[in-house]
Order: C-alpha cells, then structure tokens, then sequence
C-alpha cells in the first residue's frame, strides 16, 4: 500500500512520522485479533 499512495515505509521510522504506514499495521492487526474473537472460520472457502 505503501508504494501505491507514496507513503514513505519503514519500519526504522518512529510512527510520529509515519503515520499512515503504522496506521495500515495497527489496523490489520486489529482486525485479525477481532476476527479471532467470532466464529468465522477462515479455512472455508467460498465457492
């Protein structure tokens, strides 16, 4: 993603001045951990 919108992206810098590249970790992981909590079972495929 980084590449597609021209956000600098690394993880040497601090998130105070890379806001939007931590943004895009912060929320996947939130996600992930979220659908942890649910009965969606990501080993089924949809047809």
């Amino acid at each position: 993603m980084a590449g597609t919108f021209g956000w600098k992206n690394s993880l040497a810098l601090e998130p105070q001045l890379d806001k939007p590249f931590y943004g895009v970790i912060l929320l996947a992981t939130v996600v992930g951990l979220a659908l942890d909590f649910t009965s969606i079972d990501p080993s089924i495929v949809a047809p």
